[in-house]
């Protein structure tokens, strides 16, 4: 869980930092109530330093929202690339903004 907030966090501050009117949609598959209300608070404490921001947070359902399977795909072929198959990951490179890797030692 600690990657993924990790992750999501920085990933979250990026785009308010680049839109600061913004809304994103995350995949609460696996979350509980609870921990979809926690993981909210967390993505919002990372950008309260940034001013003149709204941003809304929605959880839905990738299996409802193909932009979600889509970001899963994103997700999927990133990770295919550190395991030493870019394939995937050629198909989509030239759209991605932003390509950073995030290491254990850096959590």
């Amino acid at each position: 869980m600690i990657l993924y907030l990790t992750t999501a966090s920085r990933l979250f501050r990026r785009c308010v930092e680049r839109h600061p009117r913004l809304e994103i949609h995350f995949d609460k598959r696996y979350t509980s109530k609870f921990q979809s209300r926690m993981f909210e608070r967390y993505l919002r404490e990372e950008i309260s330093d940034l001013s003149g921001t709204i941003v809304t947070v929605e959880q839905d359902d990738s299996v409802a929202l193909k932009e979600l399977q889509a970001a899963d795909f994103v997700a999927w072929a990133a990770g295919q690339r550190t395991r030493g198959n870019d394939t995937f990951w050629q198909i989509i490179a030239h759209r991605v903004v932003l390509d950073e890797v995030i290491r254990r030692e850096k959590w």
